[in-house]
């Protein structure tokens, strides 16, 4: 299976899941944690799958310009929906709901475009020239068969100091992205005096 494959599943599945989040919490609290342990699980595999993806398309002079403009997409989405939760919250009582139904709705649409203009290599994909299928292939070094194979040397990996830089990094980035996805609104309510609809 590729990249296309595993990214497009989570994601729909993480569509479905996204559903269900208001009907589970007409039963219970345990329901609703139970369905985010289940969404965190589905995106646990987009980053790899993505970069699976990007490893078969993008040369390695584009690659991380191309990686980092997809994965942009995440922070793009925080943008739009924060404000759309607000207006949405103060339609109705109910108004909470639409959250995860819009959500929901729109991943599962974002699936099926997914599915139709992304393939795994630029052989599979029925609506690019030969030429540009040529310049791929051609830029791509990895595409030489392995005469060998490799052991990964996961205890120098371990032991490497920029290693650990980049993982101390990374879970600094995620720490701070996930902190203001969560209390943006409180610290702009509590410090700043903003109303919801501001």
């Amino acid at each position: 299976y590729g990249g296309k494959r595993f990214f497009g599943w989570a994601t729909f599945g993480s569509g479905v899941v996204t559903l269900l989040i208001p009907y589970a919490a007409m039963f219970s609290y345990s329901a609703v944690i139970s369905i985010r342990v289940i969404l965190g699980l589905l995106q646990g595999v987009t980053l790899p799958a993505v970069l699976v993806v990007w490893s078969q398309w993008a040369p390695p002079l584009e690659r991380q310009k191309l990686i980092n403009l997809s994965l942009s997409g995440s922070t793009f989405g925080i943008i739009l929906t924060y404000p759309s939760v607000s207006i949405m919250c103060h339609m109705d009582k109910e108004g909470w709901g639409y959250i995860f139904y819009i959500s929901g709705a729109v991943t599962i649409t974002w699936c099926v475009l997914w599915y139709y203009y992304v393939h795994d290599t630029p052989s599979k994909h029925p609506r690019i020239t030969q030429l540009e299928k040529a310049y791929i292939h051609n830029c791509l070094r990895h595409n030489m068969p392995l005469k060998e194979t490799h052991i990964t040397p996961w205890l120098e990996m371990m032991s490497s100091p920029p290693i650990w830089a980049y993982i101390l990094t990374h879970m600094a980035s995620t720490f701070q992205l996930y902190g203001l996805m969560s209390y943006m609104t409180i610290y702009l309510q509590d410090v700043h005096y903003f109303s919801k609809t501001e």
